[in-house]
């Protein structure tokens, strides 16, 4: 079996070199260094992908990097702008959820290309001042963590307020 896979990966070696036209059309290239593809080629060979995430989280990011590849992947990341992502997330925009799970994993492959990559020359996040879908105050409001906690708070409220011991008009004046 070794002798094999030797025999394969020269094999692609030598058509790669000779033949890049044949490599392509096999499915078998490597992005180009720079592209938001490499990135994310770098990114599943990182540590973080091999030995800190689990099967189900790879098989999720694994969806919206192939969204993501499918749509722009052999666009430089150099000159990715907010107006690129908003377009990319608006894409998307009947879900919303995965809408904004594709900008949050663009804004870590930004930071991973930056901190990893040596890619310093990339500029602002593009995606640091977009707004989502989902905004932080929906998921605080609504998210099932919060949701005890948050009703807690509510009829807390409601119940320590003071209550009149004399009925109140429509219009806020009390009523004889």
């Amino acid at each position: 079996m070794a002798t094999v896979k030797l025999r394969c990966e020269a094999y692609d070696l030598l058509l790669a070199t000779h033949a890049p036209q044949a490599v392509a059309r096999r499915g078998r290239a490597t992005a180009q260094e720079g592209t938001l593809a490499w990135v994310i080629e770098q990114y599943k060979t990182s540590d973080v992908w091999t030995k800190e995430l689990r099967a189900s989280t790879k098989e999720v990011y694994d969806r919206h990097f192939d969204w993501l590849r499918k749509r722009c992947g052999a666009g430089d990341l150099r000159t990715m702008s907010e107006r690129h992502v908003r377009a990319l997330r608006n894409e998307l925009k009947d879900r919303t959820t995965v809408a904004d799970a594709v900008v949050g994993k663009i804004r870590m492959l930004w930071r991973f290309a930056k901190e990893h990559l040596g890619m310093d020359d990339l500029g602002p996040n593009p995606t640091v001042r977009l707004p989502t879908f989902m905004g932080r105050a929906n998921r605080i409001r609504f998210g099932p963590r919060n949701f005890a906690r948050n009703s807690r708070r509510w009829i807390t409220r409601v119940w320590s307020a003071p209550i009149s011991c004399c009925a109140i008009q429509g219009n806020g004046v009390p009523m004889s």
